[in-house]
């Protein structure tokens, strides 16, 4: 597999990683992301309960885990060894 290959392979798995990620939350609690609504809808309703606020920060150190801490980990793993292909670090 050449690195254009595993780029997009690797690309692709975390983009839907993430994305399910995203999507079940909002199936989970939409108010979880209610700091990304318009300012109209923010005015009306009410805001984040205590146990909201926790959830959020939850789920972002997860998200933020993922989306920067798997390129981390490749990284270090890649200059730990010779020669490895991305798709195992990933992996």
């Amino acid at each position: 597999m050449n690195p254009f290959e595993q780029m997009m392979y690797v690309g692709v798995i975390m983009s839907i990683v993430l994305s399910v990620m995203i999507l079940g939350s909002l199936y989970y609690n939409p108010r979880l992301s209610l700091t990304e609504y318009p300012k109209d809808i923010q005015k009306v309703v009410f805001p984040k309960s205590i146990y909201e606020k926790k959830q959020t920060i939850y789920f972002n150190i997860a998200y933020n885990a993922i989306l920067f801490g798997t390129p981390v980990v490749s990284t270090y793993i890649l200059h730990k060894h010779e020669k490895l292909l991305y798709v195992d670090a990933y992996l």
